[in-house]
């Protein structure tokens, strides 16, 4: 069923139609917010948070955009607002594994290629950190959340040019840091 049916089923009482949407969407929403804040219980409130939001201001979404692309929005707005709170004070590191979807091509085969690869992710994760913010925005709701450029204009509230554009600059400034740590 489509999410704008859950969404209309929803403000006519059903609120089962909001649970689905919930389980639809629950996964994206934590992992979105890991992304930014690399705590996994500040995600989980994080996402928490943002459904709580939904809920209460469905009846003011115009259905624009989709109820996805809306909920979206909303946990990196909350996600950003708390990354720039003073309550964090603490640097939190993803857990690890967390960034194992990243492809490299190859196979792990052993040891000494397993610890190559865990050193290309730490390079990789501390390099995306180093990213401007819209930068680093786009790379993760790109690569991570598998978004099109047209679905991440409009989480960012920019075009579609432009969402391409901090792709491309997002991608060619991990090069250069990556490149450099390598060297």
């Amino acid at each position: 069923m489509d999410d704008s049916i859950l969404v209309e089923r929803f403000r006519h009482g059903d609120e089962g139609a909001f649970n689905q949407l919930v389980e639809r969407h629950k996964r994206e929403a934590y992992f979105i917010a890991l992304r930014l804040c690399r705590s996994q219980e500040d995600a989980r409130d994080l996402a928490q948070d943002a459904f709580v939001r939904c809920y209460q201001s469905m009846e003011n979404f115009r259905g624009d955009c989709s109820f996805r692309t809306w909920l979206y929005r909303i946990v990196i707005n909350l996600s950003l607002n708390y990354l720039k709170s003073p309550r964090v004070s603490r640097r939190v590191e993803l857990p690890e594994g967390a960034m194992e979807a990243v492809p490299n091509g190859t196979a792990v085969n052993g040891p000494a290629e397993a610890l190559l690869r865990r050193q290309r992710l730490a390079l990789l994760k501390e390099a995306i950190t180093r990213l401007p913010a819209k930068q680093k925005q786009t790379l993760l709701l790109k690569v991570y959340g598998e978004l099109k450029y047209e679905e991440i204009s409009e989480i960012m509230g920019c075009p579609v040019g432009t969402a391409k554009a901090n792709f491309y600059h997002a991608v060619k400034r991990l090069r250069e840091l990556i490149g450099d740590s390598e060297g």
